[in-house]
């Protein structure tokens, strides 16, 4: 299963060392219709496995001018349908490309995104190269979740400390906190950040975030709501769409 489109969430589970020699990692794959599978990679304790160009599944079709393979050690790569070339970039994982020229990978016990250009997207926020050699120096996410839907598709990354928004700009989503006014500097990550339903809004403990890019507490919203007449009409609004978040976590 690598179409991108059929996934919801990539997890990194744990990794462990087995050896002086080998350490292991496990991911678990979740699907749209509810299904789940896990991934087991055993790789060196440093770097990555023996490089080889050998290719023991190419069954994909090509999409965006490249298509998923797997190697003979177990990692996956891609094939450029231009000239079937092979290049460079290895995974322990990796889904077909989406409509907007982004891919998931896991790799060194992390997830991310990838671009057409192979670049990555870091915990710290930057789409950045990847090295294409044997050393290790992937930092992604250990949580990555598949773009909404609706008008403006974000996607959760999670690191062990924080929750941030990936868009399909490549960049990490800018929040601005509201209590009557915008605040001047942006929010980039939250504690907990819950998923953005249809509507654009998404639960993070007392926050509601609105995909459009700004925020306010529960306490600010109930506030607002009462100044302008509407308290009843949009906390009913906000139950729905709170209940969606828990429905869909």
């Amino acid at each position: 299963m690598n179409d991108i489109n059929e996934i919801y969430r990539i997890r990194s589970i744990s990794t462990a060392v087995i050896d002086e020699k080998y350490r292991n990692i496990l991911y678990k794959v979740y699907l749209k219709n509810g299904d789940s599978f896990s991934i087991t990679v055993i790789l060196p304790l440093t770097g990555r496995p023996t490089f080889t160009s050998a290719i023991i599944d190419d069954a994909h079709e090509f999409i965006n001018g490249v298509k998923v393979i797997k190697l003979e050690n177990g990692e996956y790569g891609y094939l450029r349908e231009a000239d079937n070339k092979l290049l460079p970039y290895r995974y322990d994982y990796a889904t077909d490309f989406n409509n907007s020229g982004y891919a998931l990978v896991a790799k060194d016990g992390l997830v991310s995104w990838i671009d057409r250009t192979f670049k990555y997207l870091s915990s710290d926020g930057m789409m950045v190269e990847d090295y294409i050699n044997n050393k290790s120096s992937f930092k992604g996410y250990i949580d990555v979740y598949n773009f909404t839907n609706g008008s403006i598709p974000l996607s959760k990354v999670s690191t062990d400390r924080k929750v941030s928004y990936f868009g399909l700009d490549g960049k990490i989503k800018e929040f601005y906190m509201y209590d009557g006014k915008f605040s001047d500097y942006p929010y980039t990550s939250f504690n907990v950040g819950g998923l953005f339903d249809g509507n654009g809004i998404a639960i993070d403990d007392e926050k509601i975030l609105f995909a459009k890019g700004y925020f306010c507490t529960i306490y600010d919203f109930i506030k607002i709501c009462k100044q302008n007449g509407t308290f009843l009409k949009l906390s009913e609004a906000i139950d729905n769409s709170f209940n969606n978040v828990k429905r869909r976590k």
